[in-house]
Formats: C-alpha cells, structure tokens, sequence
C-alpha cells in the first residue's frame, strides 16, 4: 500500500502500517511548532492528492459532520479503548482535512479556505483536549492551550501576519467571483420564473374581450419589461460561462498566475479536473446563450420565424433533459462506487473482529477494539447513506422538472406544429394551458426542493433522538459511573443538537411557505393590479407586494437559529435527575421547558465549574 491509498481509506483502520506513520507525522509536524515552508510543504504530493480529489471530498464532508458532534466534555468519562479510537479517526480527520486545505490552497480557491482552517484548527483543539482529559484542568492550563495551540495551527498553514493579510486580499477577491456567479444564478432563477409566470398572464389577457376593463394598458404593462428580460436572457449566460471558461483555462495553462504547488499537477489532469467540474455549465450556459441571442433578435414573433424559434427552444429543453440525465448518473456511479468501498472494510473489519473473537475471545482487547472501529465506520456509512439520499432525490427533482417542462412547452407550442396548420382558437386553448402547466410545474419544482431540503433536516433530527434512545437503553445498563456520564452527556447533546434541527425546521418550512404563496400568486396580483386599477394605483399595489413581502421576511428571520455550536457540559444535578429517570423525556423537561414559539426559555445549563464536581473530574 502506497501513499495514494491515505487519500481513499475509509477509516484509519484501514490504513497500512507506513500510511498510519504518515498520518500520525502530519499531526505531530503541527504539534512540534514547525513552519510549514519547507519541511511540511514537501511532505505533500500534490499530484497525488489531485488523482483522488473525489473521494477527498466526499471525506471532508463526512468527517466534518462527525468531528462537529463530538462533546469534548465526554472525553473526561471516555474509557482508554473510546479515547485511542477516537484519536485515530480525529489524526485521520486532521490529514484529510490538511490535504484539502493544501489542495485548494494550490488552485488558488480562496473562498473555501477560511472554513477549512477552521476545521483544521477545532480538529486539532480535539485532539488536544482529548490528550489533557487525565489532567486536571485549571486556568492556567486552559490559557497555556489556547496560546499554545493557535500558534501551532498559524505556523502549520504558514500563516504569519503577512502572508495571512494576503491570504485574505485573494479570499475578498475571489470571493467576489463566487458572490458574482451566486448572484448571475439568482437573478436567472428569477427571469425563468417570470417566463413562465409572465407568458400565464399575457396568454390569459390574450382573451379576454378587448374591452375589458384596462386589458390594453395591462398588456402594454406586461410587455413592458420583456427587452429587459430577454437581453438578460443571453448576457447572463455568456457572462457566466465567460466566467467558468476563463478560471478553466486560468487552472490549465500555466501562468504568472499558476501558483508552484499547483504547477506540479500534470496539465492533463488540471484540465480533466476543471472540465468535470465545470461541464454541465459551460455547455449548458453556452448553447442557451447563442439560442436565446437568436430567438431575441431573430427568431421572435408570430411568423414563420417565431415558431423556428419555439422549435430550437423545445429542442434545448430536451437537451437539459440529457444533461440532468447524464449528471445523475454519473453521480450514482460516484456513489456506488464509495459505498462498496466503505461496505468492503466493513467486512474486512468484520472478519479480522471474528478470528480475534475465535482465537482471543469476545472481550479481549483487540476485538473490542475492532468493535469501536466498526461502529465508527458505520455511522460515517449511515451519514454517507442519509447526504446521498436527498442529494438524489433532488436531481430526481430537476429532472422530472425537465421532463415535464418539456411537455408542457411542447403543449404551449401547440405540439411544433406550424401556424397555419392549426385553428387560432385551439392555438390560443393549447397555449393557455400549456402556459399553466410551465408555471405551475416551475413551482411545484421549488416547493419539492425546499420541502427536500426540509425532510433532510427533519431526518437528521430523527436519527439522532433514535440514536438517544438506545443510548438511554445502554445507560440503563451500564454499571460503570464514568460510562454512565459519557453516555449522559451524549443524549444530551444529540437532544440539544435535535432540539436546534427542529427549530430550523420551523423556520425552513415558514420561508418555504412564503416563497410558494408569493411565487404562487404574484402573477394574479400583477394581472389584477393593472387590470382592475389604473396604471398608477396598480404599479402602486405591484410596489406594495414587495415592501409586505421583505417586511414578512425580515420578521421570518427574527427566528432564524444562529448555528452556533453546542456544548453539552456536565452538571450533577442533571445527571442525578437523569439517573432516577433515564428517559429522553427528562433532556427534555431539564434543558427545554416550554415557553414561546421556539421553547426559547431553554434553562442556561451549569458551567463544569458551577457543577458539585468541581472541575468535572471523572470518578476513580
């Protein structure tokens, strides 16, 4: 086993003797207080990480969710067998995420390295912390690693004032691109939801009678940001295809601009890697914009040329039907892939834990050990299984909304038949109705997509009161006191941890009813404001939509939980409430009595120096 396998290891279980070395000298490079320009740079191969940049990723995402539920308060009431395990997997943890960091840090993506450090920087906090749980804290030693352990984390990443300073001007500045390409994306969100919600209103004014109420001023008031609309509906995607085009060639072709770790990448593989992640854009944003320049200006109208251009639109859609397609299926077999590679060292794991248990027995040593590893692994499999999950089931979404928005535009489009070869009336029927169907589905689209994003949360949340609810069963019958408050202080924060979910689901669910009620209808309060009322009043009533709806979001948001990390801390008179009562009902009852709309009279939880037990000392 080489150095390439560190980078695809599941756990570090599975690690060869010399990659175990490796990982372990990562740590204690940082831990030595040494600078990483020299010594610490060489030990990465940059070319290496590149060829295994997929499952990096799909590493940092897992590992940061776990290293974020870790209670460092448990480490105190850990046994020798839970504290060695779980040093490995954080050693594990603080390469992965070092890799990364160097990894970005070479392709100049600024903007992500702010949170990388942070994972880097509470990676290794753990790890510290976790070696001092036998040593009675105190101010001073609290101090003393503080000081300590900021000054490893700046020397490790080569962050002297200067260089930091630095760091950030190119963060700001290629941030701003990252904040720009969000932005393009928004705005175009919002000019296909008006396409369709628009076309709804201009068809139905289409027939009604033409003297009706102010049909005429309303049909000038409709059309009137249609030459915005369409010019928006090419530059914005030249613009962001420009802006993928030119950081593709920035990081193939080198350049004053290529920094010399990146240099070491091979030119195919820095190519190969920026066109898998930027090809769905770039020809997705290449062939709309050069469609939609011609349909502006040329193929437009009711003629001959209209209906060329409703053709090649019908025909970009059913290529935005192979396009989703092609994207998830290639991220099936990126899954599958992944999954059987963490299902192999399972049954790896699971075979070295039943010869040891033949040859040793079932409570030697190596087995339980062997044990704690399986159970490690299968919780990142668990949370590998619940991302994949509703990652899946949203590109599910985006491709029955190609699907059936295609279908609906194909009705719009009275089927491509051409204008002279179908009644007027039955036209304007198809029209009305295919129109309908291109909104309604565009909404129901993002009412599935925020409801996804909701049903995620909510999963999480069940999983981890299901979680503390065999823990609670384990405590139960645990005899040994420091187990007991490990295993306390893990309810609690899985319970303090779901408590925080269901608040964001609260929250999620009052901003996703509101951009449906709005999204639903706007095109109504538009059709009725320049119908029903002058021009005036009704751009009045359009202007007051607005403000009510800023106005009910800057109220939403007063709710919005702030995502700050919890701490579940130990108290005794918790503990003892807990003992007499093991039950998840009594987290509940201790940390989250009942009180307004988000329980937000939660009960300030007793500092380990406020606790009976001192400083929180474990039981001998």
């Amino acid at each position: 086993m080489n150095k390439n396998s560190i980078f695809s290891s599941t756990s570090y279980a599975m690690l060869a003797k010399k990659d175990k070395k490796i990982v372990k000298n990562t740590y204690e490079l940082f831990n030595a207080n040494l600078s990483s320009d020299h010594e610490e740079a060489a030990s990465w191969d940059m070319a290496e990480i590149a060829k295994h940049r997929a499952f990096l990723n799909t590493s940092t995402d897992l590992y940061s969710q776990k290293i974020n539920a870790v209670n460092s308060h448990t480490f105190l009431y850990m046994n020798a067998l839970q504290k060695k395990v779980l040093r490995k997997e954080l050693l594990l943890a603080f390469y992965i995420f070092s890799a990364q960091y160097k990894l970005n840090e070479a392709e100049d993506r600024q903007h992500v390295l702010a949170d990388l450090r942070d994972k880097i920087k509470r990676c290794a906090t753990l790890i510290y912390e976790l070696q001092q749980a036998d040593v009675p804290p105190s101010p001073e030693t609290m101090l003393a690693k503080e000081s300590d352990s900021r000054e490893k984390y700046e020397k490790f990443l080569g962050l002297a004032i200067g260089k930091f300073l630095g760091d950030k001007m190119l963060e700001f500045s290629e941030g701003k691109t990252v904040v720009v390409k969000k932005w393009m994306g928004d705005v175009n969100g919002l000019r296909l939801y008006w396409v369709w919600g628009g076309n709804l209103v201009s068809t139905v004014l289409s027939m009604l009678p033409d003297t009706f109420k102010n049909k005429n001023q309303a049909i000038k008031a409709v059309s009137l940001p249609q030459p915005f609309t369409g010019s928006l509906s090419w530059l914005l995607y030249y613009a962001r295809f420009g802006v993928n085009l030119t950081l593709l060639l920035k990081h193939t072709f080198e350049g004053p601009w290529m920094k010399a770790e990146e240099k070491k990448i091979p030119q195919g593989e820095r190519f190969l890697t920026q066109w898998h992640q930027r090809k769905f854009s770039l020809l997705n944003d290449s062939i709309w914009a050069t469609a939609n320049l011609a349909c502006f200006f040329w193929l437009t109208g009711n003629g001959i040329f209209g209906y060329y251009g409703n053709v090649l639109t019908g025909g970009l859609l059913l290529m935005d039907v192979c396009l989703n397609t092609w994207g998830f299926l290639e991220a099936c077999t990126k899954y599958n892939k992944e999954y059987l590679d963490y299902k192999k060292d399972i049954e790896k794991l699971e075979s070295a834990k039943a010869i040891s248990v033949e040859q040793e027995g079932n409570d030697s040593l190596k087995a339980k050990k062997l044990e704690e590893q399986i159970k490690q692994l299968k919780q990142l499999v668990r949370q590998h299984e619940i991302d994949w999950k509703y990652k899946k089931y949203s590109m599910i979404n985006d491709l029955v909304y190609s699907v059936a928005l295609l279908g609906a535009f194909t009705v719009l489009c009275s089927f491509y038949l051409p204008t002279d070869a179908i009644l007027p009336a039955t036209a304007i029927s198809l029209g009305l109705v295919g129109g309908a169907l291109c909104f309604v589905t565009t909404v129901i689209t993002a009412a599935v997509g925020g409801y996804l994003e909701i049903a995620k949360i909510e999963k999480s949340r069940r999983e981890m009161e299901e979680e503390a609810q065999v823990l609670v069963g384990l405590f139960a019958k645990e005899t040994d006191i420091n187990q007991k408050k490990f295993l306390f202080l893990e309810v609690k924060r899985l319970m303090t941890t779901a408590h925080e979910k269901e608040k964001e689901i609260t929250y999620q669910e009052m901003v996703l009813c509101k951009d449906i009620f709005l999204k639903s209808f706007f095109p109504a309060i538009v059709f009725s404001a320049f119908v029903f009322f002058p021009l005036n009043t009704g751009i009045g009533v359009i202007t007051a939509t607005f403000c009510l709806a800023m106005l009910v979001q800057s109220l939403i948001d007063k709710y919005k939980p702030n995502g700050a990390q919890i701490a579940s801390s130990f108290a005794d008179g918790e503990y003892e409430r807990f003992e007499q009562r093991p039950q998840v009902d009594t987290i509940k009852s201790l940390c989250f009595p009942k009180n307004g709309l988000f329980n937000e009279g939660k009960k300030q939880l007793p500092s380990p120096a406020e606790s009976s037990d001192g400083l929180g000392q474990p039981a001998p």
